[in-house]
């Protein structure tokens, strides 16, 4: 009888539904954005492999930004099974609709990885899965 590398399965599981957690962030961040008339920040903290979204609550003061309150506000963790290769610089999604161009990898230890892109023009997110050699 074949027994399954669920081990394995559960591993490809886990980058899926991390790498369209980040795209579904990233979108909401720029429709809600759009929507407000304001700017959103997300950003990440590798060391403890965190990232949170924050609102510009002062157009007068466009570099000032404070963390979300509710659900989409709190910091989020990535298991220590993944590993997100971001830009030091936050993304921010503009008011009208823009967003700071990125692109960031998310990789299983199986070397599994996602490209996640962010378009500038558009503030656009998509992920497309690459399985490394």
């Amino acid at each position: 009888m074949a027994v399954p590398r669920l081990a394995n399965t559960y591993q490809q599981l886990t980058l899926e539904h991390h790498a369209l957690a980040l795209v579904g962030f990233f979108e909401y961040a720029q429709a809600t954005a759009v929507v407000e008339r304001r700017a959103y920040r997300w950003s990440y903290d590798p060391t403890t492999a965190t990232y949170q979204l924050s609102v510009n609550t002062d157009a007068a003061h466009p570099e000032l930004f404070e963390p979300m309150t509710g659900r989409w506000g709190r910091s989020r963790t990535l298991p220590p099974s993944l590993r997100l290769e971001a830009p030091r610089a936050p993304i921010i999604f503009y008011p009208d609709g823009r967003a700071e161009p990125a692109t960031l990898t998310l990789e299983s230890a199986q070397r599994d990885r996602y490209l996640l892109t962010i378009d500038g023009a558009t503030g656009h997110a998509s992920a497309e899965h690459v399985r490394l050699p």
